[in-house]
């Protein structure tokens, strides 16, 4: 390989090593703005299952209830 095709060779490197930071930089922002995005939505899934869940034990306590009642009065 000749010196000057060596030298093309090395620019190309540096400069295609420069456009890739130069993108990376770019996606930096956006990446960011999708964690906050994701995070925020699976806090709002966390808090909808937990009012969920409490909806559900509630209404077992109260058919459990009723069950007790309704073997007390039986007996």
């Amino acid at each position: 390989m000749s010196s000057l095709a060596l030298i093309r060779a090395t620019e190309m490197a540096a400069r295609s090593t420069s456009q890739a930071h130069e993108r990376l930089d770019s996606l930096e922002p956006r990446v960011t703005k999708l964690e906050t995005e994701n995070h925020i939505q699976f806090k709002e899934i966390f808090f909808r299952l937990k009012r969920l869940e409490m909806f559900l034990v509630t209404g077992m306590g109260a058919v459990i209830a009723m069950l007790v009642t309704v073997l007390i009065k039986m007996g």
